[in-house]
């Protein structure tokens, strides 16, 4: 495996290979999967391992799939790793230290492991271990890498004991892939949940519902609206709602969605928490490798609230973020992108960032449509 942690541009054994840099930029936006077959054979055709293969598993570390250059295999009772998952003490290490560390899908920290450094010398040549990846992928030594929530996916790289364990600088090579791929799958993740948000969106605007927050199965709190900050800042406090990030848990969130652990289906279930009511509903994004990737979108009322608060108010801008509704007025208003990042102090590329989510969420595709968007909600 040497000779192939070598850049083919500059021969330099220093960087990720610039081809394999070029096809992650756009398998970053515009792959339906990010760890997919077809990353598989990229990877493989520039680091040409004596094998390779992707391990899929649900949150909680359970077997669902592989995939090789040759094969993909769903769990099954013939499938030959599921019978050996309870000895695959690699990937029980990885999945403990994920757990313990919270690894989620927005991690670029290296997450990298030797088979060499989990099982012991005077063991690994006999260990079940050892035994199965010489079995299946006809490998000795192997190095690994963990991605997504709980280190649901993991990226084993595999060597013959012909050619040796991984050397030092293959393993900071490999760990400089690991940012790459990383950083890749991090802006995928991005760019999927803000067109998920999208669609949950139009949900939401149908229903007519005015307060609304949308988030992940883990916590993460990916949108949230004006009124519905009002009304969690009135439930919990201010502080509840001042630093939002949607890399970071909310602790207070499951109480709120989901207080008695229930399981949530499209259809939903009612959480009545003194004057509140949280309407919360499930979305599941399903792939092909048998991970469900869930997120939870929850209306919000106020029991006492009788009169609409967003009367003469252009109703529809309350499914905006704040940040959004500053730009959709002045986008309304005809100023240019340039003139709204000065007025608003803000970037031309967040300003265009913001009118693209804007766009998304109100069904439109340019200025005018958007526009004629709400005159529409003022007439009504």
């Amino acid at each position: 495996m040497g000779e192939i942690m070598v850049d083919r541009a500059t021969g330099s054994g220093s960087f990720v290979p610039v081809e394999l840099l070029s096809k992650l930029t756009d398998h970053q936006l515009y792959a339906r999967e990010f760890f997919c077959q077809s990353l598989l054979e990229d990877i493989a055709q520039c680091y040409q391992p004596d094998n390779i293969a992707f391990f899929y598993f649900n949150r909680n570390g359970e077997f669902l799939s592989l995939r090789t250059p040759n094969a993909f295999v769903l769990k099954s009772a013939e499938d030959p790793y599921t019978a050996f998952s309870g000895l695959d003490v690699v990937r029980h290490t990885i999945h403990r230290d994920a757990v313990h560390d919270g690894l989620t899908y927005f991690n670029t920290v290296p997450r990298l492991y030797k088979s060499t450094d989990i099982i012991s010398a005077y063991a690994y040549d006999d260990a079940p271990y050892t035994r199965f990846i010489e079995d299946h992928f006809g490998a000795h030594y192997s190095a690994t890498m963990a991605f997504g929530m709980n280190a649901y996916i993991q990226v084993a790289f595999y060597k013959t004991r012909e050619h040796g364990d991984f050397t030092g600088q293959e393993m900071d090579l490999l760990e400089q892939l690991y940012v790459y791929l990383a950083s890749s799958y991090r802006t995928f993740k991005k760019y999927e949940q803000s067109n998920i948000i999208a669609e949950i969106m139009s949900k939401i605007i149908k229903m007519g519902e005015h307060a609304f927050l949308i988030a992940d199965d883990y916590s993460h709190i990916l949108s949230c609206n004006e009124q519905a900050e009002d009304y969690l800042a009135e439930l919990l406090g201010i502080q509840s709602i001042e630093h939002q990030n949607p890399e970071i848990a909310c602790a207070w969130l499951p109480f709120l969605l989901n207080p008695r652990g229930e399981q949530v289906g499209p259809e939903g279930h009612i959480n009545t928490i003194k004057d509140y009511v949280f309407n919360v509903r499930a979305y599941d994004r399903t792939y092909s490798n048998g991970i469900i990737d869930r997120y939870y979108w929850a209306t919000i009322s106020k029991q006492c609230d009788t009169v609409n608060e967003y009367a003469g108010a252009a109703p529809r801008l309350s499914y905006l973020t704040r940040s959004e509704q500053k730009v959709a007025l002045l986008l309304d208003a005809g100023l240019t992108y340039q003139e709204i990042a000065e007025e608003l102090v803000i970037s031309f590329h967040t300003v265009k960032k913001h009118v693209q989510s804007i766009y998304k969420k109100c069904g439109v595709n340019n200025r005018m449509q958007f526009s004629r968007w709400l005159e529409q909600a003022d007439e009504s």
